[in-house]
């Protein structure tokens, strides 16, 4: 287990018992957030389902954008680390109306200290900071596609069920290496499967010298964040980009990477994702698409932009690409070129939190949005 520095705490934020357990903010390294998560994971579900092993560079790109405070949360007993809740900033977008906010995800609690209440815990000390910080949404994602899930499910009985679960959820997986996916995927019939259509979908070659297809200029941002922003109303629950937000997503670290679509000089569409170890049987390199923008081109186009950027993926190592379900993306572009659907083994949590005035009294009620039913979304998969 990690030993990290005690955390800096304040009275909001900060609960406390003759056990010496203390919850607050967390006062470590994101080297040292990235040992612990991925130890407790490995703990947790090796051997039993595939699940990302976040690098510290990733979390030193998801934690370093400016705008909002620190959301990295932490239970501490005795000073070692014993379970995480991390945040990043973020701006809904729901109804027309704006929402400041965060995604939290990570939740890692250490095998010693399960049971203990310390999701609860945490779950508290979350809600009390968006308070105390004006936040007024937090968005989350469950994973409950497994037996081995430690992830909170919703109630099976539809009328007792939580409203904060807003909607099942999956992924589109494209596969880019079938011999590797066979021997990663701890479902050997899920390897098998897709080993054996691997054939039946487009060869990929990426070619640097694309006229339209080129990596991301910081000059290009203006032209994607008028991209985004023209579709919002066709989402019914979507991230509210601004420069800031689009800025560090696209390219505030080596860890993101952007291609874009270029028509006359005028950027017309534009791909972002980033490559993470996964551990399933093995460890293997697999590309998640974050936003795939690609309304404004051609059919032909799209396909074309879709290959050479997967053909990218692969030279880069990448055995499969992941894309949320969201209903975000044309749904012939995405079947024309080899992505399947995966079953919906999450859950989205949307919920809204009370007025500062809660947080003085260190009490917190959210209060879930209501997300119309098949309607598209567009956030962030973590």
């Amino acid at each position: 287990m990690s030993h990290v520095p005690s955390p800096s705490l304040s009275p909001a934020t900060t609960s406390e018992s003759t056990t010496g357990l203390v919850v607050g903010s967390f006062a470590g390294t994101n080297t040292q957030l990235q040992q612990f998560v991925q130890q407790t994971w490995q703990d947790a579900y090796q051997g039993k389902v595939n699940f990302p092993l976040w690098s510290a560079d990733y979390f030193d790109w998801q934690f370093s954008t400016a705008t909002g405070p620190d959301r990295r949360l932490c239970a501490q007993q005795d000073g070692e680390l014993t379970a995480v809740l991390m945040g990043t900033p973020s701006r809904f977008r729901f109804e027309s109306q704006s929402l400041e906010g965060a995604h939290y995800s990570w939740l890692s609690v250490a095998a010693s200290h399960r049971g203990r209440g310390l999701a609860s815990q945490l779950d508290a000390a979350r809600q009390i900071h968006e308070q105390t910080h004006h936040g007024q949404a937090i968005v989350s994602f469950r994973f409950t596609g497994s037996r081995h899930s430690l992830a909170e499910r919703p109630d099976k009985r539809p009328h007792q069920r939580s409203p904060k679960f807003q909607r099942s959820i999956g992924l589109w997986a494209r596969p880019l290496s079938g011999s590797g996916l066979r021997r990663w995927n701890t479902s050997r019939g899920e390897g098998l499967f897709a080993w054996a259509g691997t054939p039946f979908t487009r060869s990929l070659r990426f070619s640097s010298t694309s006229d339209n297809l080129r990596p991301f200029d910081p000059l290009d941002l203006g032209q994607c964040l008028n991209i985004v922003t023209a579709r919002n109303d066709q989402f019914a629950f979507t991230i509210d980009w601004d420069e800031t937000l689009l800025q560090h997503q696209l390219h505030g670290s080596p860890v993101a990477r952007t291609l874009v679509w270029e028509r006359h000089g005028t950027v017309t569409g534009f791909l972002n994702y980033h490559i993470l170890p996964f551990c399933g049987r093995t460890i293997a390199p697999v590309a998640v698409i974050d936003m795939m923008e690609i309304d404004q081109l051609s059919r032909r186009e799209q396909s074309e932009f879709l290959r050479r950027s997967l053909a990218q993926m692969k030279e880069q190592g990448a055995i499969v690409a992941l894309k949320l379900s969201s209903k975000d993306v044309p749904l012939d572009a995405l079947l024309l070129n080899g992505f399947t659907p995966r079953r919906r083994d999450s859950h989205l949590v949307v919920q809204t939190v009370g007025c500062p005035a809660q947080a003085a009294a260190q009490t917190a009620s959210p209060v879930p949005i209501r997300i119309p039913v098949g309607k598209p979304i567009r956030i962030l998969w973590r």
